[in-house]
């Protein structure tokens, strides 16, 4: 191996193992470090995403402590009007409000990760707002910001399918640039198995035992589950569906 190449593998484990430090240092610091590390934005793109972003903390916090009937309902309300404001950022704000709320959801994960088996655990207590969010950007965005039905189910369904610690590791790891999950990840990749729900039961299954209609969008446990459900779900398919080949199918991924 050259020098050169040797020097070039030091430095990355080098800034690997800063990034690792920064994250278990304090609460916002991987927060910097996402910041920091990228091109320099304006102040007003800046401090307009950091609003947004603690705007939203703050007010899921408040609808947790009020314990509500219909927290979905409000919670679902509360991002469509974060979103909206977050369509009107310029492209410089916009990358920075994703980067706040990946790097808010690693500093969870990493926090909760030392409180609890997560190998036993079903799911996170905080970081699920984080996923809605990163979700309904990623699938809004590919509409030009519209809304519809169809467009908050397959929201729903990506947010349902990011529950297991597993997921959600995953999910926050692939989307960040540092390495701070990437022990927790492997390790729980090693211990548990990669999970799904079930669109007409909500059951957590191995995802391998699953079926999945042709429109990818809608994971079964089994074929009643996948029958029972099919008549409302028929009504996105259309909308969803690629191919008419068939309407199940082994799930592959």
């Amino acid at each position: 191996m050259s020098r050169k190449k040797k020097q070039g593998r030091a430095r990355k484990a080098k800034q690997a193992n800063e990034t690792r430090g920064n994250s278990n240092n304090t609460s916002s610091s991987c927060v910097h470090y996402h910041l920091d590390r990228h091109r320099n934005w304006s102040r007003d793109d800046i401090d307009a995403a950091n609003k947004l972003a603690g705007e939203y903390e703050f007010k899921t916090n408040l609808l947790a402590t009020k314990q509500m009937d219909q927290y979905e309902v409000h919670h679902a309300t509360l991002v469509i009007a974060v979103y909206d404001k977050y369509f009107q950022l310029s492209d410089g704000g916009k990358e920075i409000f994703r980067k706040i709320i990946l790097a808010t959801g690693t500093k969870h994960c990493i926090i909760e990760s030392k409180q609890k088996d997560l190998i036993k655990e079903p799911r996170f207590e905080n970081v699920f707002p984080l996923i809605i969010m990163m979700r309904t950007i990623e699938v809004r965005d590919r509409y030009d910001g519209a809304l519809s039905n169809s467009i908050y189910a397959e929201i729903r369904n990506k947010a349902d399918d990011t529950v297991s610690p597993r997921e959600t590791v995953r999910f926050f790891h692939r989307g960040n640039s540092c390495d701070c999950l990437k022990d927790l990840y492997y390790k729980l990749k090693e211990n548990t198995k990669r999970t799904s729900h079930c669109c007409n039961c909500g059951e957590i299954v191995d995802i391998r035992t699953m079926s999945q209609c042709e429109c990818k969008q809608a994971n079964y446990c089994s074929y009643d589950c996948a029958v029972a459900h099919y008549p409302g779900h028929s009504v996105y398919c259309k909308q969803w569906r690629t191919n008419s080949e068939s309407i199940f199918r082994p799930f592959v991924k």
